[in-house]
C-alpha cells in the first residue's frame, strides 16, 4: 500500500511541479517524497526489510510513467518529426525494427525513471538516517 501511495505521490507532484519548473524538479519531488514516506527501521548489516529497493522501484516507474507520457503527448503533437532526427543522430543513420518515435519516448523514459529511481532512493536513505 505504501509503495502505490509513494508512487502515486511521486508521480502526480511531479507533473504538476513540471508545470511551474525544469526538468531537475523531479529529483526534489522524488527525494522530499522519499525522506517523508521512509520508515525507521532496526539496524542490521543483513535487514530483511527491502526499503531502499522499494524506494528506488516506486521512483522510477512514477517517473518513467510521466516523462515518458509527456514525451509521447509532445512527440504526438508535431508528427514525430524531432525524434526521428534525433534517432538518425543517435543511431548513425542505421534503420531499426523498433519506430524511432517509441525508441526516444523509451530512452527518454527510462531516463528519467533513473532520476526518479535514485533521487527516491537517496531520499528514503536519508529519511532513515535522520528518524534512526
Amino acid at each position: 500500500m505504501k509503495f502505490l501511495l509513494r508512487t502515486l505521490s511521486i508521480a502526480a507532484l511531479s507533473f504538476i511541479g513540471l508545470k511551474f519548473f525544469d526538468w531537475w524538479i523531479i529529483v526534489l519531488v522524488a527525494l522530499a517524497v522519499g525522506v517523508i514516506m521512509s520508515e525507521k527501521r532496526p539496524r542490521r548489516l543483513f535487514g530483511k526489510k527491502k526499503a531502499p529497493a522499494y524506494a528506488f522501484l516506486s521512483g522510477f516507474l512514477a517517473i518513467a510513467i510521466v516523462w515518458g507520457a509527456m514525451s509521447w503527448w509532445l512527440d504526438s503533437q508535431n508528427a514525430s518529426l524531432l525524434s526521428q532526427k534525433i534517432f538518425e543522430l543517435l543511431s548513425g543513420g542505421a534503420s531499426s525494427a523498433v519506430s524511432p518515435a517509441w525508441a526516444m519516448i523509451g530512452l527518454t523514459a527510462c531516463t528519467g525513471g533513473l532520476l526518479g529511481g535514485f533521487s527516491s532512493m537517496t531520499g528514503n536513505l536519508l529519511g532513515e538516517a535522520i528518524k534512526n
